[in-house]
């Protein structure tokens, strides 16, 4: 008779989280952010726009999902999004300076 150990792991754990930078968010609270900006832009003039320079020290944190052709994308800068967008539907949402 043959015995096997069922618990060892043959590969690393998958994780939803990432560490870019300074920034360690799960795949949920970057959609959180998006969902955010675009919330609290939705009123905003000049917000809405189909172009965006992100600042300079902005970090871009990205989300695919399955079955959606479009990625979410958002900007960090001082710990604060800044940007939010559906880059390949040409879609941006900026949040003013007088935010912060």
């Amino acid at each position: 008779m043959h015995t096997q150990n069922v618990n060892v792991k043959s590969a690393g754990e998958e994780t939803a989280g990432r560490c870019d930078q300074n920034t360690c968010l799960t795949d949920r609270q970057i959609i959180d952010l998006f969902n955010w900006v675009f919330a609290a832009t939705d009123d905003i003039p000049g917000a809405k726009c189909h172009d965006f320079t992100p600042p300079a020290d902005a970090e871009e944190l990205n989300v695919f999902e399955k079955g959606i052709p479009d990625y979410c994308a958002v900007w960090i800068s001082n710990g604060w999004p800044v940007a939010a967008a559906l880059p390949l539907d040409f879609l941006f949402r900026v949040v003013p300076a007088n935010y912060f």
